[in-house]
């Protein structure tokens, strides 16, 4: 398996990443797919930003839509129909990421015992599971968030 970083910025102070390329590549280490691309992001929604978006503007209460710390996501688009002798229409392509948000450093050391734990396994049975599906055009995702004691785990699948 290859893991490599297509963006990494600078952590806020204060805050780190819970995890590296390294341990992310020794705890996958078994899964099917070959080639992972790996961002780190320090992006968090503010309640102003929330604010312009269609959700805000329905109604719906303000959320910390920031919750996932780990995100592994498979996306395969359709066949482009699209024909024009000038521009090249590669093939869709399996597309695997996997995005690390940065969190407090206060919650780190917890964050990674509870992803040793649990959190490392499930990573890999998602990845497993989802290779099933792999040629399909498909949207899904596994979400891991952490509520300060315990990790969260929301998955999304779009055929």
């Amino acid at each position: 398996m290859n893991l490599w970083t297509r963006y990494k910025t600078k952590p806020i102070p204060g805050d780190t990443y819970p995890v590296s390329n390294r341990t992310l590549s020794a705890m996958l280490d078994g899964i099917p797919q070959s080639e992972i691309e790996v961002t780190y992001s320090t992006y968090r929604m503010s309640e102003r930003r929330f604010q312009k978006t269609k959700m805000s503007r329905s109604n719906k209460p303000f959320q910390d839509y920031s919750h996932s710390i780990i995100r592994a996501s498979h996306i395969r688009s359709g066949v482009t129909t699209r024909v024009d002798s000038n521009i090249d229409t590669p093939e869709p392509a399996d597309e695997w990421n996997i995005t690390v948000h940065s969190m407090p450093a206060a919650q780190i050391t917890q964050f990674r015992r509870c992803l040793e734990d649990e959190g490392f396994t499930q990573i890999k049975n998602w990845f497993i599971d989802t290779n099933k599906q792999q040629g399909v055009i498909a949207n899904q995702s596994l979400d891991i968030g952490f509520d300060g004691k315990h990790l969260t785990f929301k998955y999304f699948s779009q055929f």
